[in-house]
């Protein structure tokens, strides 16, 4: 009797340690799975922000010209191009070298869209959205976004500067001081980068030239990848858009 109940002893205690070594193999196997997937989405950050110029999409929505949007051109322009930008961004900073040879090559036929987009929820780049958009209601969009993005990519932006900046464009310092705490601009800042997500917008800078989407920072001319393949440059794209 007693060596029965050793054995059925014997026989739960291998239950569980069969057991026991299930689980473990299932944890090991569920934990090298979620580090792998881990790794992929490293993998893929990693190529939005330092190969982002290759990524191309065609948009089933596009952005739509408002009347409160900031734009440079006519706004009868023949091609549209909606620009969402971080002006803290190094990379939003970088296309904007594209989007000045465009402008300069392609004239009337453009219509440039500027809205922000606050990649890291950073307080310095909706502070600088708000800046920008209150010197455009005094004429000076362009200049003080062109301000912003050069220091950018600098690494030389600075809240400090505004001042020198306004003195130097002349702007009405009251009326830029008053607008810079304005609840209402703020929120209308807020609004429209909450509002690029409804065109798939999840990263800056991201631009839609027609109906073409394009992600980071495009050269202007045609390049090769580190994959070899050929990939259209800005100006290419806006050629077939405009055809």
């Amino acid at each position: 009797m007693e060596a029965k109940k050793t054995k059925k002893i014997m026989i739960a205690l291998m239950v569980i340690v069969v057991l026991i070594f299930a689980a473990v193999l299932f944890l090991n196997n569920h934990l090298d799975s979620k580090q792998e997937d881990r790794q992929g989405t490293l993998e893929i950050n990693e190529t939005t922000l330092n190969g982002g110029q290759q990524q191309s999409f065609l948009s089933s929505e596009q952005p739509v010209l408002s009347d409160d949007d900031f734009y440079s051109g006519k706004a009868e322009g023949t091609l549209k191009i909606f620009v969402y930008e971080d002006y803290v961004d190094v990379f939003s900073a970088e296309l904007n070298n594209s989007l000045k040879q465009a402008r300069n090559d392609f004239t009337d036929n453009l219509v440039f869209i500027y809205r922000p987009y606050n990649i890291n929820h950073d307080n310095t780049s909706l502070q600088a959205a708000i800046a920008v958009s209150c010197a455009a209601d005094q004429g000076k969009g362009e200049v003080w976004r062109e301000k912003t993005l050069t220091a950018t990519a600098a690494n030389a932006l600075s809240l400090d500067n505004w001042q020198a900046w306004s003195d130097e464009l002349n702007l009405n310092n009251e009326d830029f001081k008053t607008c810079l705490t304005n609840q209402q601009k703020k929120e209308r800042i807020e609004g429209l980068m909450s509002q690029a997500s409804m065109y798939s917008v999840h990263g800056s800078p991201t631009i839609f030239v027609g109906d073409d989407m394009i992600v980071g920072a495009r050269p202007y001319q045609t390049f090769i990848d580190s994959n070899g393949d050929e990939i259209e440059g800005l100006k290419q794209v806006i050629e077939r858009q405009l055809k």
